[in-house]
């Protein structure tokens, strides 16, 4: 099955870069820029990609997931089934 293993937290991705960096103990630059560059960045990204029949990891759609407040997923099923304990992650 699939399951979600996650904290209680809303987190951004900049909460998330502060976590590895903590955890992976290297250092994480964060460089916001409007979201309309990104969206930009992304569009050159998808059309790099389809010009040059490459796959492409930058695209317009995820500038949207990098620039959404947070992120949110249920771990419900990982609690009851495997019982994972969501843990905070301002711990």
């Amino acid at each position: 099955g699939v399951y979600n293993a996650a904290s209680d937290d809303f987190l951004t991705l900049r909460d998330l870069g502060r976590l590895f960096s903590k955890t992976t103990k290297k250092s994480v630059i964060s460089v916001p820029f409007p979201k309309a560059i990104g969206y930009c960045l992304g569009f050159a990204g998808e059309l790099f990609s389809s010009l040059f029949h490459q796959p492409s990891t930058l695209t317009r759609d995820k500038i949207r997931e990098a620039s959404a407040e947070s992120w949110r997923v249920d771990s419900s099923k990982a609690v009851n089934q495997l019982g994972w304990q969501r843990l905070s992650t301002s711990e």
